[in-house]
């Protein structure tokens, strides 16, 4: 779902970093059926970056704040310094229960590319919508 007038970000990671890219193709069209009064809202809070041996991380706590149950919803993270993405990832969260929640529920993004220094902007659009 892309909101009205607004950019939003959609991250492949499972893509070889070697190699020229060559394109993308996108679909563009208005839905089938009705789009909901309302769309779900889902907020990111509690943000910190971390390393391992894996690479540079985030971590931190995500909410749904609708009726609906969310399955199977990708998270994106993209860190830019100077105008320039610098660093991408996506995490999946498998179960965002409806709103209220009773436990905090935790989320991790791995990235491609160093995000150190750079300012972190994330993206997590709903999955269900009716």
């Amino acid at each position: 779902m892309l909101p009205h007038r607004r950019r939003v970000v959609w991250i492949n990671n499972q893509i070889a970093a070697t190699g020229t890219p060559r394109g993308v193709a996108v679909k563009v069209g208005k839905p089938k059926g009705t789009a909901p009064a309302r769309v779900p809202r889902i907020e990111i809070s509690r943000v910190r970056q971390d390393r391992d041996t894996d690479g540079a991380f985030v971590s931190g706590v995500i909410a749904n704040r609708s009726r609906l149950e969310q399955q199977r919803l990708t998270v994106f993270a993209v860190a830019k310094r100077g105008g320039r993405v610098v660093a991408a990832g996506r995490g999946v969260v498998d179960k965002l229960a409806p709103a209220p929640t009773k436990k905090p529920v935790r989320f991790t993004i791995y990235f491609i590319g160093d995000p150190a220094g750079a300012r972190l902007s994330f993206y997590a659009p709903p999955v269900r919508l009716k």
